[in-house]
């Protein structure tokens, strides 16, 4: 079980390897975000579970907010639509080795996932 574990691991990081090589040269930033406050007081009086991190922005003129739960869940709100699903994150993005990349639904196909990336400088963005 450990050996087969560690082989499924291997062979998804060759993929996503790949994944990232493809991502470098087909994707294109778009104007960055800024975190935000965090206000999780809804004022129902009823236990919000409280984002690790929210940002938000404009990008091609439409109103970004993007806020994640531990790394593993997502909202996305982008104008008036709203999307939410599961999330995943690698480590290093073009030069920045210790940029962190975010994949909206990641357990999904990936005409369906979108990309943010946070830099170690802060800057954070949108990759078309």
């Amino acid at each position: 079980m450990k050996y087969a574990l560690l082989s499924l691991f291997t062979i998804a990081s060759l993929m996503i390897a790949c994944k990232s090589e493809k991502s470098e040269t087909t994707k294109k930033e778009t104007p960055a975000l800024q975190p935000s406050e965090i206000n999780t007081n809804t004022g129902s009086g009823v236990s919000q579970t409280k984002p690790t991190e929210i940002f938000t922005g404009t990008v091609n003129g439409v109103k970004i907010v993007f806020k994640h739960t531990d790394y593993t869940q997502y909202r996305l709100k982008e104008g008036k639509k709203v999307t939410t699903g599961a999330l995943n994150t690698e480590r290093g993005f073009e030069k920045d080795e210790d940029a962190t990349v975010y994949i909206l639904n990641s357990d999904k196909q990936e005409s369906e996932q979108k990309y943010f990336v946070r830099y170690t400088d802060g800057k954070f963005v949108m990759l078309d």
